[in-house]
């Protein structure tokens, strides 16, 4: 079955920011091929063709997810999987309070398809400003909004989220404590990645379970690759933890429908 990766990261070496304590290494589209072509060779539930390049809390540049949403439309095409309508990647970049209207439009007619705002790893927004934000790429170009954070420490950014146009939390919501508040969500229609396994300290069956049964259309699958900070990288095991929780029947929702559904590929 193809399915769609709804999260991971292009690193480009002009990214890199010296001033930091951390810099990733580059991380490729060719090395993200790669790493997906292996999965493929597994088995069916494996097959990339299409998905969301995510800017991460170290790049600087938007134009590297332009660059690579660029070559990733060329293998799509060359390799026979390209849609006939829409593309087959599509981008979100980091959410700030700079970002101008025609900037948007700019963007979105470069692949560019949402904004994230990444609380876990520090941006300081207010939660005004981000409702704002989220509210103005939606309405200016149809725009997503992602938002990663501990659940479980933000109550005022969860509470805010299912009045918002489009919205997803990333990987899981990032805490056991927050779970209970993650699967409330999932059934106010707010969008869940079931992402980032590898950063996360608890078993994730439960929580994959949990947050299906309350809303069939939240999960999103990814794999986060290449995987920054998290203590281990997205494993094929992965994909076995989502089939062994929901079963062969609601894979293709989870592995490809929910993100096609809720991204805006056109």
């Amino acid at each position: 079955m193809d399915i769609i990766d709804c999260h991971f990261h292009i690193i480009g070496a002009r990214d890199l920011q010296p001033d930091k304590a951390f810099a990733p290494p580059p991380f490729t589209v060719d090395r993200y091929l790669q790493l997906t072509d292996r999965m493929a060779d597994v088995d069916r539930w494996s097959r990339v063709v299409g998905g969301v390049v995510v800017g991460g809390s170290s790049q600087t540049r938007e134009e590297t997810l332009v660059e690579a949403l660029e070559e990733l439309e060329l293998e799509a095409r060359s390799r026979g999987f390209a849609r006939e309508e829409g593309r087959n990647f599509v981008g979100v970049i980091t959410g700030t309070t700079d970002l101008g209207a025609d900037r948007v439009l700019e963007l979105d007619a470069k692949g560019i398809r949402g904004i994230r705002f990444n609380l876990f790893k520090g941006q300081e927004i207010a939660v005004g400003d981000l409702e704002n934000l989220a509210r103005k790429v939606h309405d200016l170009a149809g725009w997503t909004t992602e938002v990663y954070f501990d659940v479980s420490s933000r109550p005022e950014v969860a509470d805010l989220l299912p009045e918002l146009p489009a919205v997803a939390i990333d990987h899981l919501g990032m805490s056991e404590q927050g779970i209970d508040r993650v699967t409330e969500l999932a059934a106010e229609g707010v969008r869940v990645k079931a992402t980032g396994f590898g950063r996360l300290d608890f078993p994730v069956a439960d929580a994959l379970e949990r947050i299906h049964a309350a809303n069939p259309r939240a999960l999103m699958f990814g794999t986060d690759l290449p995987g920054t900070h998290a203590a281990r990288r997205f494993d094929r095991s992965d994909v076995d933890v989502i089939l062994d929780v929901l079963g062969e029947w609601e894979m293709p929702r989870v592995m490809r429908d929910n993100a096609l559904a809720f991204h805006k590929f056109d």
